[in-house]
C-alpha cells in the first residue's frame, strides 16, 4: 500500500442484525513493526544491489586506466595518498583508505594522517631537531609542530592572518615575522 492509502476492506460491517455499518476507513499505519521489516528488507537488498555495482566500477576503473597485474611481481603499488593498488597473482585490487586515513608506504596499508609522513601524511620526523616549536613551511606557516626529546607531538595552527615566528615561538603577524614566514623589513608594517 502507498502512502497515504486506506485499509477499506472492514468498511463495510455486519453489526449482527443483518444492518451494515459504514465506517469510515482505518489509515494504514506505516510504521507498524511489519512494514518497517519490509522497508528494512527493501534496503538490503538495494545495498547489495550498490555494492556490486560498487566493485564493477572498481572493476572498470582500474581496467580503463589501464592499470595490468599481469607480469607485475605481487606487491602494493601506489596510486595516491587516498589508494592504492595491490597485485597478487595476476590481480589488481584497489584499497581505499578511509576518510581520516592516508597510504602508508612504509607499512603498504592505511594509516592515521598524523603516523604518517609527506607527502600523504603530517607526521613530521623531529629525531634530529632541538626541543621547540617549527614553522609548517609546507603550509605556508601558517601552522607549527612541536617536537620534545626527538618526539613529534603534532601540529598547532595560528589564528588567521597570522604566520609561526620561530624566532618568538609564537603566532605573530607576518610584517613582524622574518622570511621564509614573514615579510620582516621588506615593506610597510599593516596589521593593526
Amino acid at each position: 500500500m502507498a502512502e497515504g492509502e486506506y485499509d477499506n476492506d472492514d468498511n463495510n460491517n455486519d453489526n449482527g442484525n443483518g444492518v451494515h455499518e459504514l465506517q469510515a476507513p482505518r489509515k494504514k499505519n506505516k510504521n507498524s513493526m511489519e512494514d518497517k521489516v519490509e522497508r528494512i528488507l527493501a534496503l538490503r537488498e538495494k545495498i547489495s544491489e550498490l555494492e556490486d555495482d560498487i566493485e564493477e566500477c572498481r572493476f572498470y576503473f582500474w581496467t580503463a586506466l589501464g592499470f595490468d597485474c599481469a607480469g607485475v611481481a605481487d606487491g602494493v603499488y601506489e596510486a595516491g595518498c587516498k589508494s592504492f593498488t595491490v597485485c597478487a597473482n595476476g590481480v589488481a585490487t584497489l584499497t581505499e583508505c578511509d576518510r581520516t586515513q592516508v597510504y602508508n608506504s612504509a607499512t603498504g596499508a592505511c594509516a592515521d594522517e598524523g603516523s604518517v609522513g609527506p607527502p600523504c601524511g603530517t607526521l613530521k620526523d623531529c629525531t634530529t631537531l632541538a626541543d621547540g616549536k617549527y614553522a609548517d613551511t609546507d603550509q605556508q606557516c601558517t601552522s607549527y609542530y612541536t617536537c620534545a626529546g626527538g618526539t613529534f607531538f603534532g601540529h598547532n595552527f595560528c589564528a588567521g592572518g597570522l604566520v609561526f615566528n620561530e624566532d618568538k615561538q609564537t603566532c605573530d603577524w607576518p610584517d613582524d615575522t622574518d622570511p621564509p614566514c614573514g615579510t620582516k623589513g621588506q615593506g610597510p608594517t599593516r596589521h593593526p
